[in-house]
């Protein structure tokens, strides 16, 4: 069999394998092992390698293209007795997929003569196992380059002096067992200063609950608690007090370095540059860029104060330029939602049978009806609570159909009356915007009409059927037919 200690490209790897022939193989007996190709160590005929007691010497013939001969040394190799020799290479510098590789021996016999062969065969390996969190690390020459599948930053507040909480959102595709690290470089241009135990946070504390910052813009995080498996997304927040002055936001990088279980450096992932979202935030193009910072420029429908966080005008005003004026009232007996960024949203109150009555702030605080228009183009008109429809109201879809009736959370329910854009006409209970308990259709083409009872907008009974042409009518209940 055969296993090697690192997949990690360009590093140096201890290849081991293991011996048991079934002949007794006497000093000068050779073994060849080949198929070990990929690596960067160069041809030597006194390549030094261990073997178990000296038995197949310290050194061997090794060749570039991937062949090694072992020799048999002083005392030869015992049949039935297992022998193991490790070697070093080094790792090509990319990704590969492990080696076939094989094995034969020529036999001699004590007094040098040879006399037999081993024939060859392929080696074994731990096909199955894992190492430093690659699947198949421990075959031959299995090369896998270390890398984040996963490296985004963003920030929550992109104004001059606040408090801005950063998340790192990664995951390698190693192991990164307690005291490997990870390294952010380029997080300049804050107000915090540099501490050694810099407070972060991260899921079940798997990189720590401290860092250490720079204030150059370094962050050096920490594996801890058993470390973070292979392709496992990880995020850590930590909060940073933003420049005083405007900034665009910096080139961010990330790196990593990999231990293993003792400690000892195995490899490390190369630095890269993070990806970032070119995604507005509070009315700030390109907002969650991390450490992009501005002076209280806020977009339309938004507002702020003393430059600091742009925040949505409120119900019943509007901003309709960008910048850090004020939001403007709405006019009299008129209200908008948050965020209007002009007049025209604003929309008028209609006064109900009850006489004039006074406007509020918010529709549900008064006895008047509102008219709002949808921007597919209906139009309701009726009462509102907390910001929805609800009491009585009329709502009129672009298709002419249209409904009169209780409407409540935003939905149709209790009684009302619904004209569909075809002319036919439902009147009846409704229950959470379905049609729901007794009700009369109306068919306006066979002027046949329906008494229903329905459940979740499915009939589900008739109870009387008529049709006025004919004086012809059915009852359900009493299973006769009715004349007029």
């Amino acid at each position: 069999s055969i296993e090697q200690s690192t997949p990690v490209p360009g590093a140096t790897n201890t290849l081991t394998i293991t011996l048991m022939a079934n002949y007794d193989l006497s000093e000068g007996s050779m073994v060849t092992l080949w198929g070990l190709t990929g690596s960067l160590t160069a041809t030597d005929g006194s390549f030094t390698l261990k073997s178990t007691s000296n038995r197949l010497g310290i050194a061997g013939a090794w060749t570039q293209a991937g062949e090694l001969v072992l020799t048999a040394a002083s005392g030869g190799v015992t049949s039935g007795t297992a022998y193991t020799v490790a070697f070093d290479l080094i790792n090509g510098l990319i990704s590969q997929p492990s080696r076939l590789v094989n094995i034969v021996a020529t036999m001699k016999d004590q007094k040098g003569t040879d006399f037999g062969l081993i024939s060859s065969a392929s080696m074994t390996y731990f096909g199955l196992s894992s190492l430093f969190g690659v699947v198949n690390g421990y075959k031959p020459l299995e090369l896998f380059v270390p890398s984040f599948g996963t490296s985004s930053i963003e920030q929550s507040n992109p104004f001059s002096g606040a408090s801005n909480k950063l998340t790192l959102s990664l995951m390698a595709n190693y192991e990164l067992v307690d005291g490997s690290t990870i390294t952010i470089v380029g997080l300049t241009g804050s107000q915090t200063s540099s501490s050694a135990s810099f407070i972060v946070s991260s899921a079940s504390g798997k990189l720590g609950s401290l860092a250490n910052w720079n204030i150059d813009g370094t962050l050096v995080l920490t594996a801890a608690l058993g470390g973070l498996a292979s392709n496992t997304p990880i995020q850590v927040t930590f909060n940073l007090i933003n420049a005083r002055t405007a900034q665009p936001s910096p080139a961010i990088r990330v790196t990593a370095t990999i231990l293993d279980g003792n400690s000892s450096i195995i490899g490390s992932i190369a630095e890269t540059s993070m990806s970032v979202f070119d995604t507005a935030l509070y009315g700030v193009s390109n907002g969650l860029k991390p450490l992009k910072v501005v002076i209280g420029v806020c977009n339309i429908g938004y507002t702020s104060v003393n430059g600091s966080v742009c925040m949505a005008c409120p119900k019943n005003t509007y901003k309709s330029a960008t910048g850090n004026s004020s939001c403007a009232n709405c006019p009299a007996k008129t209200v908008s939602p948050a965020a209007s960024i002009g007049v025209e949203d604003c929309s008028p109150y209609v006064n109900m049978d009850e006489g004039e009555c006074e406007v509020q702030a918010n529709p549900e605080q008064n006895k008047c009806n509102t008219v709002h228009m949808y921007t597919d183009g209906s139009i309701y008109e009726g009462g509102w609570k907390d910001g929805k429809k609800h009491g009585r109201g009329m709502m009129v879809y672009p298709d002419s159909s249209n409904y009169h009736g209780n409407f409540e959370e935003d939905q149709k329910h209790g009684r009302g009356k619904e004209v569909l854009a075809n002319g036919d006409i439902y009147e009846g209970e409704y229950m959470h915007d379905k049609k729901h308990g007794r009700g009369i259709y109306t068919f306006t083409y066979t002027q046949q009409v329906e008494i229903l009872w329905y459940q979740n907008d499915q009939a589900i009974k008739e109870e009387l059927v008529w049709i006025s042409d004919t004086k012809w009518a059915w009852r359900q209940k009493d299973a006769e037919e009715l004349r007029k």
